[in-house]
């Protein structure tokens, strides 16, 4: 028992249900639960008033067992509506704090989780964990039945009601115990589903390697493994519920059984009139059946449980250093740009694998193009980073404009400071749809297209503007996020690096590309190579985190 009160605690502090909708749902089940006892209790009374020979009082009983089916049927209509409203409230309070850690969590809680099992804990055990609030009020009905159905089994006979109260005890212990083993089964499942799907994961990121180093009998062979897991885990989960739907059953039947056998005798000796069997057999079987109902309750407890601590793995993460932004908001950002004594002590941070910087004093004017250039490591990805805001400098001053970067609000700064990788990312759809997330308008987006010379390709492909993103060439996928880039309409533009897949014409377009917005944006890059250096107008060589002028 104290178990289980432990398990509601923990989910309860997770999911703090929403307090009116949660009466609302408690009220309704209350009202079903007591129309049901009624229902049965005239129903019971028209077949002793049958047999009296009282056919008017069969008729009034009977009429009001209809009001209680009707009033049992409406009361079922407004929980049902509202059972939205609970589970979506719930459900919707958690996926904004699962995505919120997600976004901010550090990169380090990322690297033993798959990304199939946050999936899984994000959409399934998110919800099954919210489904519970609405599944306790259905249980709750079927203990309130049982509560009132031995009340009134105990004014018609103790001896009886104390014969009852017996079992309905008895038959807590052994579903307590059938069901910690469904639980169990659930639980391990789940697991196995998280390994099959991290497998078939790996086989579809690593195909053409499987096939190239004479792989696929023993991947075949791990993933089959992975199947029969899964099957025998999936096995046992039947087997458990066997035991309630079916070894249970036998079981209550067999005590009713016996019971039954008492009241006959009672009944042929006189000791009980035949208007209290015909009650007490019925509100038996009732009392067995909402008890092994309400038990079930200890099954989607568990099961609650287990979802809720999947749930906790990712609302448990370790969040990245937290950058606050200010509020200024300035619209006519010219780009000059300049590191006051800054410093930075990679040894501080774990969330980036960055090198130090020490006491950094650079001018960029407005509207210049300005190669950072050094080696791996040097320094340029932490310069690369704190112009993003992802860092903070540990000494010193970063400004634009004379303004601190940190005292600029969130949403100004990402318009007027933006960046292209070596490695750009687009969202599942269409060219248009990416393009459009950006800016609306669809002849701005053709005109970048054509800025950087892919809007004639793009209409040779078989969609057009709606072929999906991700399925274009590399090269093309890169110019796709320049042309990204300048849709922004930022005024300081930051490059680092140009891919290797790229081509020497390649980047000489892209070099031509730049050149068309020299004196027009602040454009900074970032390379260990010369082969961009043409086309800036200054150059700082950055070694062992110290930045110097060189052009």
């Amino acid at each position: 028992m104290k178990e289980n009160i432990q398990m509601f605690k923990e989910w309860y502090q997770l999911c703090k249900p929403k307090k009116t909708y949660w009466f609302f749902q408690f009220a309704t089940v209350i009202v079903v639960s007591i129309c049901l006892v009624c229902e049965s209790m005239y129903v019971a009374k028209v077949t002793t008033s049958l047999a009296e020979g009282n056919f008017k009082m069969a008729i009034f009983c009977l009429t009001l067992g209809l009001c209680f089916v009707l009033l049992r049927q409406f009361s079922w209509i407004l929980n049902y509506q509202n059972t939205y409203n609970l589970i979506g409230d719930i459900y919707k309070r958690l996926q904004k704090r699962i995505f919120y850690k997600i976004i901010h969590g550090k990169e380090k809680n990322f690297v033993h989780i798959s990304k199939e099992k946050l999936i899984n804990i994000f959409h399934s055990d998110a919800y099954d964990t919210a489904k519970f609030s609405d599944q306790i009020c259905s249980r709750f009905r079927y203990l309130l039945s049982t509560l009132l159905t031995l009340g009134y089994v105990f004014t018609v006979s103790i001896p009886i009601g104390f014969v009852v109260l017996f079992v309905v005890l008895l038959n807590y212990k052994v579903l307590n115990w059938i069901n910690t083993r469904i639980s169990m089964a659930i639980k391990n499942v789940k697991e196995k589903v998280d390994s099959e799907f991290e497998t078939f994961s790996e086989i579809l990121s690593s195909k053409n390697m499987i096939d190239s180093y004479a792989l696929t009998q023993k991947m075949e062979q791990e993933f089959s493994r992975k199947n029969e897991q899964f099957m025998k885990a999936q096995h046992k989960k039947i087997m458990a519920n066997s035991m309630l739907e079916n070894n249970f059953f036998g079981y209550y039947k067999s005590v009713i059984y016996l019971i039954t056998l008492v009241l006959i005798y009672l009944l042929s000796s006189g000791n009980l009139t035949l208007t209290v069997y015909l009650i007490v057999v019925s509100y038996l079987t009732d009392s067995v059946t909402n008890s092994k109902d309400f038990m079930g309750v200890l099954t989607e407890l568990k099961n609650a449980y287990v979802t809720c601590n999947r749930v906790n793995i990712i609302l448990n993460f370790d969040e990245k250093q937290r950058i606050d932004f200010g509020t200024l908001q300035k619209d006519d950002v010219k780009g000059e740009i300049d590191f006051i004594h800054v410093s930075y002590d990679a040894s501080q941070v774990d969330d980036f694998e960055l090198n130090d910087l020490k006491d950094v004093n650079i001018h960029i004017k407005s509207n210049q193009t300005v190669l950072f250039h050094g080696a791996k490591n040097s320094g340029k990805r932490t310069i690369f980073y704190l112009l993003r805001r992802m860092i903070t400098a540990t000494e010193g001053e970063i400004y634009v404009d004379q303004f601190k970067i940190c005292d600029y609000d969130e949403k100004n700064y990402r318009q007027n400071v933006n960046y292209l990788t070596t490695k750009p990312f687009f969202f599942h759809g269409s060219i248009l749809r990416n393009m459009k997330l950006i800016d609306g308008n669809k002849e701005h987006i053709i005109d970048v297209l054509k800025q950087v010379g892919i809007y004639d390709y793009i209409l040779s492909l078989p969609k057009g503007l709606r072929y999906e993103a991700n399925a274009l060439p590399k090269r093309e996928l890169y110019l796709l996020s320049l042309a990204r880039l300048l849709l922004m309409k930022n005024e300081i533009l930051i490059l680092y690096e140009f891919p290797n897949y790229l081509s020497a014409e390649d980047k000489r377009e892209i070099k031509s590309i730049l050149t068309k917005f020299h004196e027009k944006k602040t454009i900074l890059l970032f390379s260990a190579n010369d082969d961009i250096s043409d086309i800036a107008d200054s150059i700082f060589e950055v070694e062992r985190g110290r930045v110097h002028l060189q052009k």
